[in-house]
């Protein structure tokens, strides 16, 4: 082309407008490779095209972030790859690698990974809890009179709360438990088994010291106690 000619100057700064366009719409998307390879055609084309030292700036500025970027990322990777971690705390420093860059194929792999792992986990954790809950429902049914029952049925409750699990029907029966206290103090007074009474409400008074039902069982309890001449031994609340 004649540099002199005025059609070919305009169509080379119609092709240097083309190509400062597509540059700017690659740095706008995050193609820094075809980005760097237009400022190459560019600097080629029109060595002394305004434009140029800026979009070399942007794209140095590009790279930099990138780079900054990957850093970060590849930070977070390796603490969720490290021995030692949690499923929630690697589910987390994945979460924060995606934040980040969120088509890195190694996070985005590794979370899902990780989210199977969380679901049987909480698969296994509630299976544990229905199975604790079942042995207290079944330590309650067999003879929820006896304070030790009561005891290791509570025990197995605290255990299934403990797993994590979230099931509706530990928080129920733990907060029954009081309730089961006084039903099984009733059943030994009317049956004037007052030692096993005793020992229930001693119980009872370790797990709800507060609770007016029980405190006015156990006063009741001393009262009968008084009135058959019975010996009382000092209930320790």
């Amino acid at each position: 082309l004649d540099p002199d000619n005025p059609a070919a100057r305009g169509g080379l700064v119609r092709l240097a407008r083309l190509l400062i366009d597509r540059i700017e719409g690659d740095l706008q998307s995050g193609r820094l490779q075809a980005a760097g390879r237009g400022l190459e055609d560019l600097a080629a084309l029109s060595p002394d095209n305004p434009q140029l030292g800026r979009l070399r700036a942007d794209h140095r500025e590009a790279l930099a972030v990138r780079r900054e970027r990957e850093r970060q990322v590849q930070a977070l990777l390796q603490r969720a790859g490290a021995s030692g971690v949690s499923s929630e705390a690697r589910r987390d420093l994945y979460l924060q690698a995606l934040a980040i860059d969120p088509q890195d194929r190694e996070a985005r792999d590794g979370l899902s990974r990780t989210r199977e792992e969380l679901a049987r986990d909480a698969s296994r954790a509630r299976e544990e809890a229905q199975s604790l809950v079942d042995e207290a429902m079944t330590l309650l049914q067999r003879r929820p009179y006896e304070a030790a029952n009561l005891q290791r049925a509570r025990a197995r409750l605290l255990q299934a709360r403990e797993t994590g699990s979230g099931l509706p029907a530990v928080a129920g029966l733990l907060d029954g438990m009081p309730g089961q206290y006084a039903v099984a103090i009733e059943d030994r007074m009317a049956a004037r088994d007052y030692p096993e009474a005793e020992k229930l409400a001693q119980a009872a008074a370790l797990l709800a010291p507060d609770d007016e039902a029980l405190n006015r069982l156990r006063t009741r309890l001393e009262e009968r106690l008084a009135q058959d001449e019975q010996p009382v031994i000092p209930l320790s609340f």
